[in-house]
């Protein structure tokens, strides 16, 4: 069995590209019309990266406030932290995590209101404390988005 790492690239053959006809709807991470079919006989190998570019598909906040999106599916946002609130103490119970609000916004002021959960919260928190820059840019990717209850 092949092992995936965020981050390496892999050669994909013997595939087929069909149109989406998903039978576990929980599995389905991406609101696209096709999906790959790989079969007993795919083979899957690492390849040296062809660029050093990420890739990200950015979600605009005015189709998040909206609603505008399918929030089955995991999103990407960039904006300017606008606002950072406090980490959570430590939970009582296995069950609890730590998380952080935090507001984030785009270049015409759009505001999305934001909370980090678990170790990203810890980080975020370290890295925030540590910056000395006016103006910090997030790059928040596979994000899943909820609406507020206060909604």
């Amino acid at each position: 069995m092949f092992s995936l790492t965020e981050g390496e690239w892999i050669e994909i053959s013997r595939f087929k590209i069909t149109k989406d006809n998903w039978i576990w709807w929980d599995y389905k991470i991406a609101n696209d019309r096709y999906m790959i079919t790989m079969y007993n006989d795919t083979q899957i190998r690492p390849i040296d990266p062809l660029s050093d570019r990420e890739f990200y598909y950015f979600t605009d906040f005015e189709d998040v406030i909206s609603g505008d999106y399918d929030d089955s599916y995991y999103i990407d946002l960039i904006g300017q932290i606008s606002y950072m609130g406090k980490l959570s103490p430590m939970p009582d119970t296995l069950n609890e995590r730590r998380s952080i609000p935090f507001q984030i916004k785009n270049e015409r002021n759009f505001q999305l209101y934001c909370l980090a959960h678990g170790k990203f919260a810890e980080e975020l928190n370290e890295k925030w404390k540590s910056t000395n820059r006016a103006n910090v840019i997030a790059v928040l990717s596979e994000w899943r988005i909820r609406r507020s209850k206060r909604e």
